[in-house]
């Protein structure tokens, strides 16, 4: 919460806290000169850089320590520094987003009507937003159904793709988390880390058919505690419209609007710092059901042909073969998006999950990132 934020930057600052645990929000424009040491997690280099940065700002010497994984490109990285620090990360923007000027364009002109004189360089925009009622033309102006816009901008958010879950203790609010990731992260029995604390959900209140906002009680449970709980979830997608399409390395691709529908099964204790699961599974009585609508990327994975030639079991070396294809994606693309395998047909789906607004996935689509070898 904004408050206690203020108050542990405060505590930091003065020196009656030693070490805290940040988000990336610290690593820009943050100067307290007794900062003396970093410690990051792999992130690209020019973050690390600015990272690295906020130590030794008073001119004592200073220490900056990188934490690699046990995942594949944090031990390529261990044993190809050089590319590390070769790895730059670029930033997109698509002014040209069409979905994103929508928003833009209908928020406009709830502000002032739109002139018609004015309208040519969003002409395409105002024309979608008109076959969908909620711009008319009236005396050369450009006129929003203010109840029909009001709706849709406030359901806008450019942090997640749902609506957002409140997250309480002892009956008071202490954050909140977006749908659909709270599915994954607060359901009944899921450990929770908020703020250096650990809790565990008491109960989780969600009716997909009711309008209440949901929301999670949250307990106390000891620092120490030595397990997080990783959710068992099951995924299907289903293509609604498609914008745009063209064929990328030989690769048809095409960008989308999917519904994904969604169940939390049960959940999996792991052990922090070993991440082995302790004990068998634990499934849900009620599981919890939840579908959406966001934006995203389809393509169908090339046939492995030459490989499967000299397969004694073809089908199991092709199944393999589409699963490993999902995983270098996973690792390629940013967290805020997730991939959905069809394994027995080789579709490959990317969507985004949480953190940008959904059209933000056109980027890769623009790019080709996503087929990049």
């Amino acid at each position: 919460m904004p408050t206690e934020r203020k108050i542990v930057e405060q505590s930091f600052r003065n020196g009656e806290l030693m070490v805290i645990s940040a988000t990336p929000t610290l690593e820009l424009g943050i100067d307290i000169g007794d900062i003396d040491a970093i410690v990051s997690d792999i992130v690209p280099i020019n973050r690390l850089i600015q990272r690295v940065g906020r130590a030794a700002r008073s001119g004592q010497e200073g220490y900056a320590f990188l934490a690699l994984g046990n995942d594949p490109i944090s031990q390529y990285y261990k044993s190809h520094p050089d590319d590390y620090l070769a790895d730059q990360e670029l930033a997109y923007t698509d002014p040209s987003n069409p979905f994103v000027a929508e928003y833009q364009v209908l928020a406009m002109a709830c502000d002032r009507p739109i002139l018609m004189t004015e309208s040519s360089a969003i002409l395409n925009t105002i024309e979608r937003l008109t076959s969908k009622g909620l711009l008319h033309l009236l005396n050369g102006k450009f006129i929003p159904d203010f109840k029909k816009a009001i709706s849709i901008l406030r359901d806008f958010s450019i942090r997640g793709i749902g609506n957002g879950t409140d997250i309480l203790f002892s009956g008071k609010l202490i954050g909140e988390r977006s749908l659909p990731q709270a599915l994954e992260e607060l359901h009944d029995n899921a450990v929770y880390f908020l703020s250096g604390k650990r809790y565990q959900v008491k109960k989780f209140h969600f009716d997909p058919k009711n309008q209440r906002r949901p929301y999670a009680e949250l307990v106390r449970i000891p620092d120490d505690y030595p397990y997080y709980t990783k959710p068992v979830v099951d995924e299907w997608p289903n293509v609604l419209n498609t914008y745009e399409q063209k064929r990328t390395i030989g690769i048809e691709v095409k960008y989308c609007s999917l519904k994904i529908q969604k169940r939390v099964l049960g959940y999996s204790n792991i052990e922090i710092g070993q991440e082995v699961a302790k004990g068998s599974k634990v499934m849900l009585e009620n599981p919890i059901e939840f579908e959406f609508i966001t934006k995203g990327l389809v393509f169908r994975a090339p046939r492995p042909v030459n490989t499967l030639k000299d397969a004694e079991d073809e089908q199991y070396v092709e199944m393999s073969g589409y699963h490993a294809s999902e995983h270098v994606i996973i690792e390629g693309m940013p967290r805020k998006y997730h991939v959905i395998t069809l394994i027995y047909v080789g579709y490959l789906l990317i969507h985004v999950k949480l953190y940008l607004h959904k059209s933000s996935i056109r980027l890769y689509f623009n790019i080709d990132f996503c087929l990049m070898p």
